[in-house]
């Protein structure tokens, strides 16, 4: 569980992964729907490499998202039913 946050050369980055999370290098990241903003299950991209924050208690992820956002031309919203 975290935030993917989009960062240059268009990866993402994934914060605050708690030690011993099993997260490895391949692993595909998708939407939790925890937080009720995005629904379960959407893919966000794979994890290309797991970095150990020196000196704190978490680590971070790089992501490679599935889509490219500099050609991203058009998007679909999701409304929840009510």
């Amino acid at each position: 569980r975290g935030d993917v946050e989009l960062k240059g050369k268009g990866l993402c980055r994934a914060d605050y992964i708690p030690p011993n999370t099993d997260v490895m290098p391949g692993d595909t990241v998708e939407t939790s729907g925890i937080g009720g903003i995005y629904p379960k299950g959407i893919i966000i991209g794979k994890v290309v490499s797991v970095i150990s924050n020196e000196g704190q208690y978490d680590s971070y992820a790089v992501i490679e998202p599935v889509v490219d956002f500099k050609r991203l031309e058009e998007v679909i919203v999701l409304k929840k039913n009510q």
